[in-house]
């Protein structure tokens, strides 16, 4: 597990900086952490984060998930959810009524 940065003197004129780990660097809005920020170092967006589902477009017939500026994603299959409008039901059934 990485670390904050901290600079430790060894010497006369010699220090050593230890790596700071992800999991304290705060991602921008329409991002999120990567799954493993505690085992990355860095301390940069391309390093640290990754886009959230907030920032994907859903096709029609579909809606971003609820929890998607928390949700790490970039395709339908993992930010969207598909809406009963664009089932088709099977013979003799039909949609409920007031159904998104």
């Amino acid at each position: 597990r990485l670390e904050e940065k901290r600079h430790f003197h060894c010497g006369p004129g010699r220090r050593v900086v230890r790596d700071v780990a992800c999991s304290g660097y705060s991602c921008p809005d329409d991002y999120v952490l990567q799954d493993d920020a505690t085992s990355l170092s860095g301390n940069t967006t391309a390093v640290c984060c990754r886009l959230a589902c907030s920032r994907h477009c859903c096709p029609s017939g579909f809606v971003v998930k609820a929890n998607a500026s928390t949700t790490p994603g970039q395709s339908t299959a993992e930010c969207c959810e598909e809406l009963c409008s664009s089932f088709m039901c099977p013979t003799n059934f039909v949609l409920k009524p007031n159904t998104p």
